[in-house]
């Protein structure tokens, strides 16, 4: 039997309603995704100032790089990258595993640190859009 926590049919029916809208929050999760990559990866300022201006003209001028963690690193941004462009879903996956691992470490939200299942979906997810060994005669970029 899949290993997997049990929940009551109350939150069993809530995930399902989160999992029928992620479609639609797919361009937030590209916009909190953009946020949480530019922070993490150390890059130029201005690549941060960019993010954040898009995420607040995407979401609200209220929205900030912690409202950006807070939604990716739960059930609606995983669920968003989840139904993102294959090619985009490593991407959005692992904004969603950084953000997981941010808001457990800084108490922003309840979440539960990467598992070893996490890692294995990002790795899946990474296989799925590199071209074959060989196959390009060249690297991956």
């Amino acid at each position: 039997m899949h290993n997997q926590r049990m929940t009551s049919p109350s939150l069993q029916f809530k995930i399902q309603k989160l999992r029928q809208a992620a479609p639609l929050e797919v361009p937030k999760a590209r916009l909190c995704s953009d946020v949480v990559h530019a922070l993490l990866t150390g890059g130029q300022k201005k690549e941060l100032t960019d993010a954040l201006q898009r995420l607040r003209e995407g979401c609200g001028s209220n929205w900030s790089a912690t409202h950006a963690f807070q939604f990716m690193s739960g059930r609606r941004g995983e669920f968003a990258a989840d139904c993102g462009k294959p090619e985009e879903k490593p991407y959005l996956f692992l904004a969603h595993l950084l953000a997981k691992e941010v808001c457990n470490e800084y108490g922003l939200g309840a979440v539960e640190r990467m598992d070893q299942l996490d890692a294995a979906k990002l790795q899946a997810l990474v296989a799925s859009v590199q071209p074959a060994r060989g196959s390009e005669g060249g690297h991956v970029a």
